[in-house]
């Protein structure tokens, strides 16, 4: 357990888009949509994509299931920009770690290809800290938890599931969970709102999970945001599914995880 303490204050700074070690994020602009919608560009295109009936119109998490909407292989590696406006956004409320800072929240969404399975994060969070080092759970950070099965057999050690994360500057972070395992890698995406806070999107080939796609496959998941402050610690810790004050940290026992399906 980390110490806790509150976060710092910072001046802003200038809206950026962050490159990763694959490509320049896609979607930059300023934060016009809020916490719902991608920024900017984005925004605008992902209304006019569901508007056309090309996006699946989303569902939100039900209890420990969630309803994964299935969008068409665009061709450009995500449907960022396109259908993440079409998909209602799901929070996560529970507090596994500290006291979260008045006026912060997580949320997240995700769909589905043939190719990709697409997970995406926002946390409304300023200013961003990354001062954990290599402990990069103490920074700013989403964790994604997700596996090929769905036997929640409890703790696992290898296999189809993993744990990755993405810290807020942009680095897919593959210390956890068989995270440096995954092959191939995931396709870690980041995008900030200045003032705001920060968009993480992880993108997971089906090969990765060993998992040939179809509706109604269901398999093993949960996420997770991290709230860094400037001294390194982690003040806060918001999930989708965890058990606080469990007898397994929620990220190594599959038994406290949700199910998403695929719609």
């Amino acid at each position: 357990m980390s110490s806790l303490g509150p976060r710092s204050l910072r001046g802003p700074t200038t809206f950026l888009c962050l490159l990763t070690s694959s490509a320049l994020i896609a979607a930059c602009g300023s934060a016009g949509g809020g916490a719902g919608n991608a920024a900017g560009t984005a925004s605008s295109s992902a209304g006019a994509a569901a508007s056309s009936g090309s996006c699946a119109a989303g569902a939100a998490a039900s209890g420990s299931t969630y309803t994964v909407p299935q969008e068409p292989d665009s061709g450009v590696n995500t449907p960022a920009g396109k259908c993440w406006a079409s998909i209602k956004p799901t929070p996560m409320n529970v507090t596994d770690v500290g006291t979260l800072p008045s006026g912060e929240s997580a949320e997240f969404w995700i769909a589905w290809s043939a190719q990709d399975l697409y997970i995406r994060a926002y946390a409304t969070t300023w200013p961003l800290e990354n001062n954990g080092g290599a402990n990069w759970w103490q920074s700013d950070a989403t964790e994604f938890d997700v596996s090929g099965t769905d036997g929640h057999g409890g703790v696992f050690s290898n296999g189809d599931k993993y744990q990755i994360a993405i810290t807020s500057d942009g680095v897919l972070q593959t210390s956890g969970v068989n995270g440096s395992a995954a092959s191939p890698a995931p396709t870690p995406k980041v995008q900030i709102v200045n003032n705001k806070g920060w968009y993480s999107e992880l993108i997971v080939p089906w090969a990765t999970l060993q998992v040939k796609p179809a509706k109604g496959g269901k398999y093993e998941f949960d996420i997770g945001e991290d709230f860094g402050d400037s001294s390194g610690n982690r003040v806060a810790q918001m999930a989708w599914q965890a058990t606080p004050g469990g007898t397994n940290d929620w990220h190594d026992d599959t038994s406290q995880w949700g199910d998403i399906v695929l719609g």
